[in-house]
């Protein structure tokens, strides 16, 4: 089982990324809060492989997560971007004009 000051921890960081998702509507600060999301996600797979005793396993798919995850930055700042080049502000309510 994990520890439980380790389980605290990435509750406590799961938590906070879900808050600026929900709370914001800037995709900046969406965007950092999946950041954040992924990385208690991480913590939480890596704790629980070293405590399972699979820690090389919990690793390897950490670093794919984590390559999975450059991908997406690469995709969300693209996104990020063309959003302030066409409408000036990266507020998230400015994407619903979107039709395609």
């Amino acid at each position: 089982m994990i520890n439980s000051a380790e389980l605290c921890a990435a509750v406590a960081i799961l938590v906070l990324g879900l808050l600026c998702i929900i709370i914001n509507r800037n995709m900046i600060k969406t965007f950092i809060g999946i950041e954040i999301l992924n990385r208690a996600i991480t913590l939480i797979l890596v704790s629980s492989g070293f405590y399972r005793g699979e820690a090389a396993l919990a690793q390897a798919v950490a670093v794919l997560s984590i390559t999975i995850d450059a991908v997406v930055v690469a995709v969300a700042l693209s996104l990020i971007i063309n959003a302030k080049r066409l409408y000036g502000d990266v507020n998230s309510k400015l994407l619903t004009r979107l039709k395609g």
